[in-house]
């Protein structure tokens, strides 16, 4: 009897890998790869398989076919979501089969814009980023330092993100520069493409003398456009902003409520380049005719093994500063970094 257990439980064994990497994919040109999807994001797809210690990240319009065993939440670009495995139709060429509350749902493969395994992980549910840039010049002397980090946690229902960014500028004969911006957000996915979303933002700027800006923002998104090569999304919400200055600054401490509108286009599937563009506008509820405005840009080059190059920029703007500030300041870097 005994023997007999022991050959069940090996048996078991032996057969779990099997049982778990029954995923199958094929390609344009008939090749197939068998193994566990993981997740698919940003038209990458991530599975792992026998054949290698590391996993496949596949571009997702490289796909003609896919037949899975297990169930995956869906993301589909029209802002449905579902729970169900995937099976490509027989009969009609690029055609998936989902099933939702025991509803048919027929898709497309480029309408799949998000999969997420019910068994993934915390770990693989995580994004992160950090880079660095140092420039220096001769002239006077001037040495600049950034840094940047992003961290984000990702469900079919919900996201988490937060990011920092410093800026350390010295320069012979001139008062040293320092700006630190520190976001966290949160945004909760509702049905046909629209979101919650909330942020908090901080802001340190010796150039606009602040010793300390902090918003907190609440309000409603929406995805105009939700591909596998871009996104484009909308938001609009009210803001408390409470801002402390620099004993150089002749000016009191402010307090005020804001609207905020803000527009947010990503790009990240042209060829190995990510784009990202965020405009956020902010006119004052509080402040008689005072309008603020920040404006984000980066464009990133994918190297090998995770790394990349960035250049970026930063523009704040707002028409009534403490006094003796700008009411424009920018920043543009360069930066070298790796990300997960």
């Amino acid at each position: 009897m005994k023997i007999i257990l022991l050959m069940l439980g090996f048996l078991i064994l032996s057969l779990t890998p099997v049982l778990a990497q029954n995923d199958t994919i094929t390609f344009g040109n008939g090749d197939k790869l068998i193994g566990e999807i993981k997740s698919m994001d940003k038209g990458v797809l991530i599975m792992k398989t026998d054949y290698s210690d590391d996993d496949f990240t596949i571009e997702w319009n490289k796909i003609t076919s896919i037949n899975t065993q297990s169930k995956f939440v869906i993301s589909l670009s029209n802002g449905q979501r579902v729970n169900s495995v995937i099976k490509s139709d027989k009969n009609i060429p690029n055609i998936v089969i989902l099933v939702s509350y025991n509803k048919v749902v027929l898709s497309q493969l480029g309408d799949i814009v998000f999969i997420q395994s019910y068994g993934e992980g915390f770990i693989n549910r995580l994004s992160a980023s950090i880079d660095f840039g140092y420039n220096l010049t001769k002239a006077n002397s001037m040495k600049q330092f950034t840094a940047n980090g992003k961290l984000g946690f990702q469900t079919n229902l919900y996201s988490i993100d937060a990011m920092f960014e410093v800026i350390n500028n010295a320069q012979d004969e001139v008062d040293d520069i320092y700006r630190s911006d520190t976001k966290i957000g949160f945004n909760y996915y509702l049905p046909k493409d629209m979101f919650l979303t909330t942020t908090a933002d901080f802001l340190q700027n010796d150039e606009l003398k602040l010793n300390l800006r902090s918003n907190i923002s609440a309000g409603l998104g929406y995805f105009i456009n939700h591909t596998n090569v871009s996104f484009l999304a909308l938001g609009t919400g009210l803001a408390y902003n409470n801002e402390t200055y620099t004993k150089d600054a002749d000016t009191e401490d402010r307090n005020s409520v804001e609207i905020y509108m803000g527009i947010i286009w990503n790009i990240f599937d042209v060829g190995d380049i990510n784009a990202y563009t965020k405009i956020m506008v902010y006119p004052n509820l509080t402040l008689k005719n005072r309008i603020r405005s920040d404006i984000k840009f980066d464009l990133k080059y994918d190297l090998k093994y995770d790394f990349y190059v960035r250049l970026g920029t930063t523009i704040n703007y707002d028409n009534q500063p403490a006094d003796g500030a700008e009411k424009l300041d920018y920043i543009m870097q360069t930066a070298f970094g790796w990300e997960l």
